[in-house]
């Protein structure tokens, strides 16, 4: 089996078959070769964030900049621990405190793996890591960070 991903997307079917060729043609003779190569898992991310109110105009861009280098950042086939995370965010400049309310996984044939979820109307944590399925992790694209974000000026 070989887990593999182009710039954080699946491989196109011209690029397995490609993939096939190279490996067959320097690989042991008779060796058979398992191309796994899948969307990526989807993470969905409900955040709250208090932060410096002078920074108003760019928190939510630097914040989804922020997000956009953690996700690229783990590493492929790897894990990530929400406290990583939560990390990212914090290092943001003007940020003084996260709360994530919501944060799932969900892998590309799959159902949600919620990490954070809402119980008895708090935020709690219900797994602390999660290693991808897919080799890699994106944003979720019906549900994007921006739009589940909640930015309180202090």
């Amino acid at each position: 089996d070989i887990k593999v991903a182009s710039n954080s997307a699946a491989l196109s079917a011209p690029q397995i078959t490609a993939l096939t060729s190279f490996l067959s043609a320097i690989g042991i003779p008779g060796t058979q070769f398992n191309i796994i190569s899948q969307p990526g898992d989807v993470i969905t991310c409900t955040p709250t964030v208090y932060f410096d109110a002078s920074y108003s105009g760019v928190m939510a861009a630097n914040l989804q900049a922020a997000y956009n280098t953690f996700l690229a950042s783990i590493p492929f086939n790897g894990a990530f621990e929400v406290s990583q995370l939560v990390d990212a965010l914090m290092a943001v400049e003007g940020v003084y405190d996260v709360v994530i309310n919501v944060l799932s996984a969900t892998p590309y044939t799959g159902s949600p793996s919620y990490l954070v979820n809402m119980v008895g109307g708090n935020p709690t944590l219900l797994q602390r890591n999660w290693a991808t399925i897919a080799g890699y992790a994106v944003d979720n694209p019906a549900s994007t960070f921006t739009s589940n974000l909640t930015l309180i000026p202090q």
